[in-house]
């Protein structure tokens, strides 16, 4: 299943380059101003920084339900909304979807330990503002992954294949949220940049695939999504995990980079 609708009066429907420049022009927007306020993104109580941080986190999603509908109308939008519509998914994609990151996570954690590094202080942790959060990353999983996925990836599948787009989608995604590197609060500040790219370019690895052996739904893909986000608040990480964390992501693309160079035509059948 897929959005991607012909309409041969506007070429520029078929490229994914709109989409970015749309996306990163409103997301940076709004991150801007939040580096312009100089304030923490607080959730107790609510900041302005939060407010807008929150609004350039749906960058994606209005870049493309803007363009699907200038290209395609009610109809094209449907398409790419219906994308979201629960549905019965295969069980790998489900177990994927929900437990590759906590369990890469974990891993990464016990092979520290087993070399010699210093354990989490806490393996789990949450508290009463985690429930508050768990609703936040159902709606940033829809505002990211109905652009990145719903719109973006049929058409770099469509063009250079699955595994060229997990690389292209995966350093745009990390790139887009590099103004928030400096917006104390948010979930990348702090973090170095680089061992960030690599990580989130896994992420879109596995994105490709959850998606591709999803039927080309965006669902699978806010599951993922959401995985990410509650394993990053819930799940402790020893000081000396972060490089085996990055072998093992390591690992898996250069795995998925073999499943999809096997089968390269395979997530271009979600063309209409």
């Amino acid at each position: 299943m897929s959005a991607l609708t012909r309409s041969p009066y506007r070429p520029w429907a078929y490229s994914p380059w709109p989409f970015f420049l749309l996306t990163y022009l409103f997301s940076w927007t709004c991150f801007g101003i939040v580096l312009a306020l100089r304030q923490p993104v607080s959730f107790t109580p609510p900041s302005p920084a939060l407010l807008l941080s929150v609004l350039g986190d749906f960058g994606p999603f209005v870049a493309a339900t803007l363009l699907t509908t200038l290209a395609s109308g009610r109809q094209g939008l449907r398409a790419l909304l219906v994308q979201l519509k629960p549905a019965r998914l295969p069980l790998p994609v489900v177990l994927v979807s929900a437990l590759s990151v906590p369990l890469l996570v974990t891993a990464a954690n016990l092979l520290s330990l087993a070399s010699g590094g210093a354990a989490p202080r806490h393996w789990l942790h949450a508290n009463t503002g985690t429930l508050v959060l768990l609703f936040a990353f159902v709606l940033f999983g829809v505002a990211e992954q109905t652009g990145w996925r719903g719109y973006a990836q049929p058409r770099l599948n469509a063009r250079y294949g699955p595994l060229v787009t997990s690389v292209v989608l995966g350093v745009l995604w990390a790139t887009w949220h590099l103004p928030l590197f400096w917006v104390t609060g948010s979930g990348q500040y702090g973090q170095a940049f680089a061992p960030y790219v690599l990580e989130v370019v896994g992420w879109s690895f596995l994105m490709s695939w959850v998606w591709e052996r999803g039927g080309g739904r965006v669902l699978p893909c806010v599951l993922l999504h959401f995985s990410i986000n509650v394993t990053a608040v819930t799940l402790g990480t020893g000081a000396d995990s972060a490089e085996w964390r990055s072998e093992l992501w390591g690992v898996l693309m250069v795995a998925l980079a073999w499943v999809f160079r096997r089968s390269p035509q395979a997530s271009l059948a979600h063309r209409d």
